[in-house]
């Protein structure tokens, strides 16, 4: 139309022959605010990538030109950098997510002194951030690790885990990612206490004290 294509199967056509018909609807995604189309099944009638994050149902582009990159049979075109943020940076597969060498900020909701005995105990564990995550993954899915009642969402996240993971994985957008980490690895030490860290009460306030990021 008069505007160009609003996304990139408007243009090129996908691995399996799938093209945007003219007029054909898209979702916005509210992550890189690209557009992408509005299917839900591949050409041969096997499942795609979920349109929304499981984790807070926002629209996301990335699993879907993720999914579009990793069936090519051919370099993709230029314009596919259009979702290199989504595709890469702003969503994972919980199978597959790759954490920093250090973990997320959001872990231990900004509370660095925690965050850095957490790191001291996961490394006595022999695990890296990355490790440490997708064992908790399926210590859930194994019935192995309950995740912690006190944490915000945590039946949510607990049945979005902890369900069987579905054709190609379970998708979520990096914010959700991050929050996850947050609940599997507080999780994971509240059940792993680290010898070498000194007992101490507990704080009154718990999740709401307003100190632990100072």
């Amino acid at each position: 139309d008069a505007l160009g294509p609003m996304c990139l199967n408007c243009s090129h056509a996908a691995p399996d022959g799938f093209q945007c018909p003219p007029g054909g609807a898209h979702d916005r995604c509210e992550v890189c605010s690209r557009y992408f189309p509005q299917r839900t099944a591949a050409a041969d009638g096997s499942e795609l990538p979920a349109r929304a994050c499981p984790g807070c149902s926002r629209r996301c582009c990335g699993p879907y030109f993720h999914w579009l990159s990793s069936t090519a049979a051919a370099p993709a075109p230029p314009s596919f950098l259009v979702a290199a943020f989504c595709s890469h940076l702003g969503s994972g597969k919980f199978e597959e997510v790759s954490l920093p060498a250090a973990l997320p900020v959001r872990v231990f909701q900004s509370n660095p002194f925690e965050r850095r005995l957490t790191e001291t105990a996961m490394t006595n564990a022999g695990f890296t951030p990355t490790q440490l995550f997708q064992h908790c993954v399926r210590e859930v899915r194994a019935g192995n690790l309950e995740i912690h009642s006190s944490l915000p969402r945590s039946d949510h996240f607990a049945a979005l885990v902890g369900a069987p993971p579905h054709t190609g994985g379970v998708w979520g957008c990096r914010r959700c990612v991050e929050e996850l980490a947050h609940v599997l690895i507080f999780s994971w030490r509240a059940a792993n206490p680290d010898p070498a860290t000194p007992a101490r009460p507990d704080c009154h306030w718990g999740h709401n004290c307003r100190t632990q990021t100072h």
